[in-house]
This record gives C-alpha cells, sequence and structure tokens, in this order.
C-alpha cells in the first residue's frame, strides 16, 4: 500500500507497473477516481488515462495511469496557469492505406479537462524546449481530458 495524492489529496493505493514504452502504471484505491484527475506518487505526477465506468467489488477503482513528462504554462487573460502534461511527439497515422509519420515539429499535449484548460482555443501559443508551439486542433474525444494538436 502506498500513499499518495489524487488532485492534492491524501488516498492509499496499490500501484504496479504495467511494463509498455510509455511507463504506464495501474493503480487500484478506493478513493474516487476519474479520467484526467493528477496522482501525485513519488514525487511525480501522473494523470488518470481511463474512464472509470464501474467499481471492482463496489468498493474499488482500477485505472492507469501515465506519468505527465512535461511542464507546460499558458497566460489566459491576464493569468499565467502552469499544468502538468504528457507530451508526445513521433506520432503516425495512415492515410491511402500507407504510414505517414507527422514531421519532428509536431507534438501532441495531454491535459486535465478544467475550466481553464476548456478555455484554450486554436492559435493560442505556449513556449517550451525554446521553440514557440501553436495549437492547431484540439481534441475534446476523451471526457475529463483535452488533447492539443501543436506545431
Amino acid at each position: 500500500m502506498k500513499y499518495i495524492k489524487i488532485n492534492n489529496i491524501t488516498a492509499s493505493a496499490i500501484i504496479n507497473n504495467v511494463g509498455n514504452e510509455t511507463d504506464d502504471k495501474r493503480i487500484i484505491t478506493k478513493s474516487e477516481l476519474k479520467r484526467g484527475d493528477y496522482i501525485n506518487y513519488n514525487d511525480l505526477y501522473f494523470l488518470v488515462l481511463d474512464e472509470i465506468n464501474d467499481k471492482r467489488y463496489n468498493v474499488y477503482n482500477k485505472a492507469t495511469i501515465r506519468s505527465c513528462n512535461h511542464n507546460i504554462k499558458f497566460i489566459i487573460g491576464d493569468r499565467l496557469f502552469l499544468y502538468y502534461a504528457i507530451i508526445e511527439g513521433d506520432k503516425f497515422y495512415i492515410q491511402n492505406d500507407s504510414i505517414i509519420s507527422m514531421s519532428a515539429d509536431t507534438i501532441t499535449v495531454t491535459l486535465p479537462k478544467t475550466d481553464v484548460t476548456k478555455q484554450l482555443k486554436e492559435q493560442d501559443c505556449f513556449i517550451k524546449w525554446g521553440k514557440k508551439w501553436e495549437v492547431q486542433g484540439i481534441n475534446y474525444t476523451k471526457s475529463g481530458l483535452i488533447i492539443l494538436n501543436c506545431k
């Protein structure tokens, strides 16, 4: 049993490695979980990726979490907001029966869906690695998460 924080509220959980290339982990806890929650474990932030539809034995919540590998800052209005995020590059997509690699200047940023992140819009920008990244598309298909496609 490990002590963690779920959205800054102390809880206990069992956490195991999944063993995939993204270092995902499985979490089992009696505390409420939902997709997009932040988990603080071993001084690292993780995002809950799964939709939690039912409890195991009506007691336990079980989900997959992924480490937030970067933080980003947005200015919305006149305030600066910091978010821990999952940033990925080197994505692939299929077009006309062939696999196309997206260019190295394209990333996806996964954030929790909050009142602040819902205000993000296309053409908003942020600075990371000394480069300006522009939001070119926003994916709302996963409840609790916002996925930004940036160039």
